[in-house]
């Protein structure tokens, strides 16, 4: 009789980000599936041409919303870890985001985060979105902020005026 050799699994690893994603909105169905509606990475705000030269500011900041969407794979660390989240600003200043306690107890599970993203702009440009997992970081999520101004509308020339003859 031979005797089967019994081989020993390595652990997986992980957990494993299997995506980070900002957009519009999340969708999740009766089968608890996740559907992220337009993936976005650039956000334009248009100002009417009536709002303040000051606008925005350090003082008057505009509001920026989008969703934010990261899911994780267990792999074979099972059991509480923790999130955070840092936002870069184009001019380099760090400002801490929310904080999440995330639950992966199934081996071949995981968990979903749906984060209602704000946050108060003063200027465009690029925002780095740090996600960190048990203080390391896991990705950078770029995002572009693009702020325009409308433009007044120009006077029209009153066509209903006549020219004077010289004579």
């Amino acid at each position: 009789m031979s005797k089967k050799k019994k081989t020993s699994r390595k652990p997986l690893g992980g957990p494993f980000l299997a995506a980070a994603v900002f957009c519009e909105s999340i969708v999740v169905g009766d089968d608890k599936a996740v559907s992220a509606i337009r993936i976005v990475d650039q956000v334009t705000a248009t100002l009417p041409a009536d709002a303040p030269r000051d606008f925005p500011s350090a003082e008057k900041r505009l509001p920026v919303h989008v969703w934010l969407l990261i899911i994780f794979k267990t792999g074979s660390a099972r059991g509480k870890h923790s999130l955070s989240i840092e936002i870069e600003s184009p001019s380099g200043k760090r400002t801490p985001g929310p904080k999440h306690e995330m639950p992966l107890e199934e081996p071949q599970g995981g968990a979903n985060l749906r984060i209602n993203f704000g946050m108060g702009v003063k200027e465009g440009g690029i925002f780095m979105v740090d996600v960190f997992l048990n203080g390391a970081l896991v990705t950078r999520m770029p995002l572009l902020i693009t702020i325009t101004r409308d433009v007044a509308p120009t006077e029209q020339p009153n066509k209903s005026k006549r020219k004077r003859k010289r004579g």
